[in-house]
Formats: C-alpha cells, sequence, structure tokens
C-alpha cells in the first residue's frame, strides 16, 4: 500500500487514501484472485452511489483512485488475468 501511494502525487495522497478506504474497508472487496469486472461495475455503478450519495467529483476521484490501484497492482502481477483491461475502459467512461 505505502508503495503504491508512494507512486501518486502528494497532492493526491489524501483523496486517494480516502477512496480507497471506502473500497476496501466500506465495501469490503473480496480476496484480490476474485476480483472481476462485474465486481468493479457494481461498486461504481450501484454500493457507491447507494451508500456514499457522491457528487460528481466524488465519482470522478474514485474512478481515478480505482484505475491508479489497479494499474499499480497489474504491473506488480497480483491481479487476475485480463482484469485491468475490462475495468479500465469502464472507469475511463
Amino acid at each position: 500500500y505505502k508503495k503504491f501511494l508512494d507512486l501518486i502525487p502528494l497532492e493526491k495522497h489524501e483523496r486517494t487514501e480516502e477512496d480507497l478506504e471506502v473500497f476496501l474497508v466500506d465495501f469490503q472487496p473480496p480476496n484480490i484472485k476474485d476480483w472481476d469486472s462485474g465486481m468493479v461495475k457494481y461498486f461504481i455503478g450501484e454500493w457507491f452511489l447507494e451508500n456514499a450519495n457522491p457528487l460528481k467529483e466524488d465519482l470522478e476521484s474514485m474512478r481515478e483512485s480505482l484505475l491508479n490501484l489497479f494499474n499499480f497492482l497489474d504491473r506488480e502481477g497480483k491481479l487476475p488475468g485480463g482484469f485491468f483491461e475490462q475495468v479500465s475502459a469502464f472507469l475511463r467512461k
């Protein structure tokens, strides 16, 4: 986690940590080996909207934070095959 945050610009640290706390602690995704695009779509499209009542800026920030996290995890070889390709197109919408 610290290795990931070290790659994030300092001015985005706090917001990124807040976003990831919502995803990792509040949402509690399954084990990383079980992540798929459906889980991300459910989180962004339903859970986050219903539980966090986000503003447009919050939604954009969450998408950016997840994209950065998933990109890092993909480069580290931690994600299931094809996961990053599937979710990056969705998160960039």
